[in-house]
């Protein structure tokens, strides 16, 4: 059977009862993914908070700080933040890219399927995306970290050394930090607690909960979490202790249902992911069957053969119930009655009587 031009409404009620049979080629095997999938990503909040506002670094970078203490919040917060905002913006230029890429690819489809068979491919291409937008994402990421630890450049925030002159000689001496017993020397992972302090009397003020500072200000970044920005009492503390004026800064919102992330969880976590919460991946089954716009659909129907099925059954349960010898017996019996017949039906020989004479 065939059926010309079919609807989408045609065609699913086809397949829903000739699903084994049912063959829709499209007329078109090839599409862009773009024809029937969409993806409107949704980044971790803090991509979108104030923490990474112009105005929120600028009030942090108004306050210099001192070098003496290579973990103070004071030298390298706004650093931090601009270093934030820029993964936030890395992130969201690689999904960008590599989704405007995969949207003008191809999908290929000889004949028209299910949606659920559809669903199911999607789910897997997109899941295969995801996990080489990442990859591919750190792998280059990681290059840089490591050229630049490799290279052993000189922060100018003295982070990682420090320069000492001689007022005597002349000479400048350069050292490596220390960070916990961890040397900048040696590696660029070194970090401590993120604090604020006292210039006056060289005393710790406030630790910022989950902030860390080190050798390098992305290396630190990276090892960190948002505990404290997620504590409106932590960040009004933070901003007592900056020499500005306070700022109306709103606090991230820790409820579950706006974020599949904890509190604790680290930056490096969420580059991971790169910053998204959800793809926010959507199809249609419509605009994929339009774009495939099968010029027919066949199938094959079971012939209403009733005599063939009502001998079949009648033999079938001869077998089971008699089985092979009741069928010699009855074919022997049938043989024997047409021989039977057939004697009976050929012609009689009359021999005559001879005459006898007596004498």
């Amino acid at each position: 059977m065939r059926v010309l031009q079919p609807s989408l409404d045609v065609y699913e009620a086809l397949n829903s009862k000739y699903a084994k049979t049912l063959e829709c080629p499209c007329t078109q095997i090839s599409m862009n993914y773009d024809n029937f999938i969409s993806a409107s990503p949704i980044f971790h909040q803090v991509c979108s908070s104030d923490f990474v506002s112009d105005v929120w670094i600028r009030h942090l970078a108004m306050d210099n700080g001192s070098t003496f203490y290579g973990d103070d919040f004071q030298i390298t917060g706004s650093h931090a933040f601009q270093a934030l905002r820029m993964l936030c913006e890395l992130a969201k230029n690689t999904l960008k890219n590599n989704f405007a890429q995969f949207y003008s690819s191809q999908y290929f489809s000889r004949f028209a399927i299910p949606e659920v068979m559809l669903q199911v491919q999607i789910l897997s291409i997109l899941n295969q995306l995801q996990s080489s937008m990442s990859d591919s994402f750190l792998l280059s990421f990681r290059m840089i970290r490591d050229t630049t630890q490799v290279n052993a450049l000189f922060s100018a925030l003295q982070i990682n050394h420090k320069l000492y002159g001689s007022k005597d000689t002349g000479n400048i001496f350069v050292t490596a930090n220390n960070y916990d017993g961890c040397s900048c020397s040696l590696s660029a992972n070194c970090i401590r607690q993120s604090s604020i302090y006292n210039y006056n009397t060289m005393t710790k003020l406030f630790d910022v909960t989950g902030f860390y500072t080190g050798c390098n200000v992305i290396e630190s970044l990276l090892q960190s979490t948002l505990e404290c920005f997620y504590n409106q009492t932590c960040i009004d503390k933070l901003q007592n202790y900056l020499l500005p004026s306070p700022i109306p800064v709103s606090a991230l919102d820790d409820s579950s249902s706006l974020s599949r992330y904890l509190k604790t969880t680290t930056i490096n976590s969420l580059l991971s992911n790169l910053m998204v919460e959800h793809l926010g991946l959507s199809y249609s089954y419509r605009q994929y069957y339009q774009a495939c716009s099968p010029e027919y659909c066949s199938y094959q129907t079971i012939a209403n053969n009733t005599k063939i099925n009502t001998i079949y059954i009648v033999f079938l349960m001869f077998f089971i119930l008699g089985g092979p010898l009741s069928v010699l017996k009855l074919l022997i019996s049938a043989l024997t009655r047409i021989i039977v017949c057939c004697v009976r039906k050929s012609p009689r020989q009359i021999v005559p009587e001879a005459s006898i004479i007596y004498t």
